[in-house]
């Protein structure tokens, strides 16, 4: 079986307060790494922090507030992440909402936030511009009952933002 390596590296995830993010969070510590979970919801992040410094105290386990939306918080999440765990050696970006009642938040979260994921982490870890090197994995929105034309543009637009060149 195939596992990624991630024995004393330190993975940033976004929709940290969510339950995919704590599965993998739980599975990046049993394996020796340490994680910084980003979200919206702070309530959300301090139970999953919780939850998770109790199974695994020697293990570092870093929050922040991050609007996948917003350069800015990009930026904040990522210079607090190194102060307090470690430069991101892995950033998973999960982030992502359903419902076409408003289209615009939808767009803005789950195509925005991954460009903007996907520029934070090249511009903080390309090799070529000076960074340690890593990787970024972008998932697809929870799409459920979108359909159709709607579902196939945000795939086709993430899908072109996991191609763009920095």
């Amino acid at each position: 079986m195939n596992q990624v390596q991630v024995t004393g590296k330190v993975v940033l995830m976004t929709g940290g307060a969510g339950g995919l993010a704590r599965a993998l969070a739980d599975l990046v510590l049993t394996r020796g790494g340490d994680v910084f979970l980003c979200d919206t919801n702070e309530e959300e992040l301090k139970k999953v922090k919780a939850t998770l410094e109790k199974k695994h105290p020697d293990r570092k386990i870093g929050v922040s507030i991050l609007d996948v939306r917003k350069k800015a918080d990009w930026e904040n999440a990522w210079k607090s992440c190194v102060n307090n765990i470690g430069m991101p050696a892995v950033v998973v970006n999960i982030a992502g909402i359903k419902g076409e009642q408003n289209w615009e938040d939808v767009y803005d979260i789950n195509l925005k936030g991954v460009h903007l994921g996907i520029e934070t982490t090249v511009s903080n870890l390309y090799k070529r511009k000076g960074g340690p090197g890593g990787s970024s994995s972008t998932y697809p929105p929870p799409v459920g009952d979108m359909q159709g034309t709607c579902c196939h543009s945000f795939l086709c637009g993430i899908e072109a933002c996991c191609h763009s060149s920095y």
